[in-house]
């Protein structure tokens, strides 16, 4: 019996010590690849920085830089191979296949031909919505990758598809003023004017950024002195950005802003600043 357990002992023991070597390796590996396709990207990165500025901008694209685009396109495929888990990588290259795709067709409406072959335009525009869906299915909660999936959908008419991601997008980062406002802008350009108009109500119904502190003295003092800080507080709010959607869409109908504001002393002053600027008394 003894010799038995022994026996089972080594042998477990054996297992056991091949096992985590395999999971160390694994590891090791894994981590290997994360740091080469980040080695690509950073390459890629290089490969479309703009050498006439200081900062990282990504160079215009023209029949000269386009060899440029499609080699750092090149380079992120590769990074994606690598790290398939990834989703900023497919998210760049539906960026890049887009930015492409764009310019090819701008070339063609004016009557010069690009030089790459005009049947590639499809094959770019179906790259554009094939890496969507990926950057979407790598990271189904982002909703930055739902928001760019419903953008492209509504590029290609795809109305239904795109207003289902942008829906998504919203749900999945509800709190978030940018993506409501975003999704908002593109229901409204898309036409579908009663969806718009309803995630510009909840916009300014959960956006409380432009808010001070109401039991502060200091508010009550910036309130009253209205520094220009504070007027450029309330303008670049989300709330005043949900109002300009309200305007646009109720043709012009202050009652239909007046709705939609909150109960709130900063609320209020925003939308004196906005109805100002409309030319309004109010």
């Amino acid at each position: 019996m003894n010799a038995m357990v022994l026996s089972f002992q080594g042998a477990g023991k054996k297992v056991f010590l091949t096992a985590s070597l395999l999971v160390v390796l694994s590891a090791f590996v894994l981590s290997t690849m994360v740091f080469i396709a980040d080695r690509y990207a950073v390459v890629a990165d290089g490969i479309l920085d703009d050498p006439q500025t200081e900062e990282r901008d990504v160079i215009d694209i023209s029949e000269e830089s386009l060899p440029e685009y499609f080699k750092a396109i090149e380079t992120i495929e590769k990074a994606t191979i690598l790290a398939p888990l990834n989703s900023a990588y497919p998210r760049t290259l539906k960026e890049l296949y887009s930015r492409i795709n764009v310019w090819q067709e701008t070339m063609q409406s004016i009557g010069v031909a690009p030089p790459e072959d005009q049947s590639l335009i499809g094959e770019h525009r179906d790259a554009v919505i094939r890496n969507a869906k990926k950057a979407v299915t790598t990271d189904p909660a982002n909703a930055d990758n739902l928001l760019a999936l419903g953008r492209v959908y509504a590029s290609s008419d795809m109305r239904e598809g795109a207003l289902e991601q942008l829906i998504k997008a919203i749900n999945s980062y509800p709190i978030n003023g940018a993506i409501r406002y975003a999704a908002s802008m593109q229901m409204m350009m898309m036409g579908m004017q009663e969806q718009a108009l309803e995630q510009a109500r909840l916009l300014a119904g959960t956006d409380d950024s432009y808010r001070l502190p109401d039991d502060e003295q200091a508010s009550s003092m910036i309130r009253e002195r209205r520094p220009p800080g504070y007027e450029a507080r309330l303008v670049n709010s989300y709330l005043y950005k949900a109002m300009e959607i309200t305007w646009r869409i109720s043709t012009k109908d202050p009652k239909a802003i007046l709705e939609i504001v909150p109960e709130n002393e900063d609320a209020q002053e925003t939308a004196r600043m906005f109805f100002m600027h409309k030319g309004i008394e109010k």
